[in-house]
């Protein structure tokens, strides 16, 4: 336990299907799950670029995570999208556990590893093809100078500050919701956070009789109301269960997209809105050819896996580069 430096941290983190049906073949080719194969879709293939298990490897706990918390994969894509929520909650709970303890125990975290040196399915927040999962975008959230977090093993709320600036009263909001979009609690609390350091504020507390599947939404605010931070987790009442949220219906999502050429690049704000009374989860943005409507890789966006509750709204930001067009339009789209 007090390891000052840690090193050599991190998961497996499968990148997004996009990626592996470009390396992994039997990902297209294989039939769904009738159920007989207890590891489908692993197979030698998946073996060969990184999913075995020994001595000191863990592919076996991350997959048993996979298929404990989100249900047995119905195909490959399935499973590929039951890994980005296992990724995005692990890099973030590993991050999030460095900054509790960053001026108590913790002098730095170095993972293992930013991305793979061939098209493989560890040890990445990119994969070999430029394409971030959301390791990679938890984990920039994460480290966000001004940070508002959740502690899982006891529930407590902190403010991490890595400025060299007083956060004088500033707000936290915590808000829990269940699966039917209600407001179950809310609790506010006034924090002045001295430069370079955290604070703790209240505990979000057990709800008895909340849906199976609910969700602590964090909002960290300024004496102005901006919001300086935010964060999203997702939790069981019981049992950890959250095979739900695969089902939950896709909601369409208003986009506005605003687009700055800016030299040898584009950048691009793009603002998504939820109408609707429903939950919209885990969004995956991505800019497209409009021509071939193939990705384009690699760009750089400000956030994704968006979460949007009902009638939220949120802002980012992507740049392209101008010479992975050829000289083609782009669009945004959600996956």
């Amino acid at each position: 336990h007090l390891q000052m430096f840690r090193n050599e941290l991190g998961i497996p983190s499968v990148p997004l299907y996009s990626s592996l049906r470009k390396f992994i073949p039997t990902v297209v080719s294989k039939p769904s799950n009738d159920g007989s194969n207890p590891i489908y879709p692993l197979d030698s293939l998946w073996a060969e670029h990184g999913a075995w298990d020994g001595n000191n490897y863990c592919f076996r706990s991350y997959d048993n995570a996979i298929r404990t918390l989100y249900g047995n994969p119905k195909s490959a894509q399935e499973y590929a999208e039951e890994a980005q929520l296992i990724n995005a909650d692990s890099y973030r709970a590993m991050f999030e556990a460095a900054n509790h303890r960053m001026w108590d125990i913790t002098t730095g975290v170095m993972i293992w590893k930013l991305n793979s040196c061939w098209p493989d399915v560890g040890w990445q927040i990119y994969d070999w093809y430029l394409n971030p999962n959301a390791s990679y975008y938890f984990t920039k959230h994460t480290l966000e100078p001004v940070h508002i977090q959740m502690n899982g093993n006891n529930d407590k709320v902190s403010v991490i500050n890595t400025t060299n600036q007083t956060l004088r009263n500033v707000v936290v909001c915590t808000k829990i919701i269940d699966s039917n979009m209600n407001v179950r609690k809310i609790l506010n609390d006034t924090l002045t956070v001295a430069p370079d350091c955290y604070k703790e504020s209240s505990s979000v507390p057990k709800i008895d009789d909340i849906t199976q599947v609910y969700f602590v939404y964090l909002e960290l605010k300024d004496m102005n109301g901006k919001v300086m931070s935010d964060n999203l987790y997702w939790r069981c009442s019981q049992h950890e269960d959250f095979s739900s949220l695969l089902s939950v219906p896709k909601v369409q999502l208003n986009r506005k997209v605003n687009i700055v050429d800016a030299g040898n690049e584009y950048k691009v704000d793009v603002e998504l809105s939820n109408e609707s009374d429903k939950l919209s989860f885990f969004n995956h943005l991505i800019i497209c050819d409009s021509v071939t409507h193939k990705e384009i890789l690699p760009v750089f966006w400000s956030d994704n896996f968006i979460t949007l509750f009902p009638h939220q709204k949120k802002n980012i930001t992507v740049v392209v580069e101008k010479e992975d067009l050829n000289n083609h339009k782009f669009v945004v789209e959600i996956e």
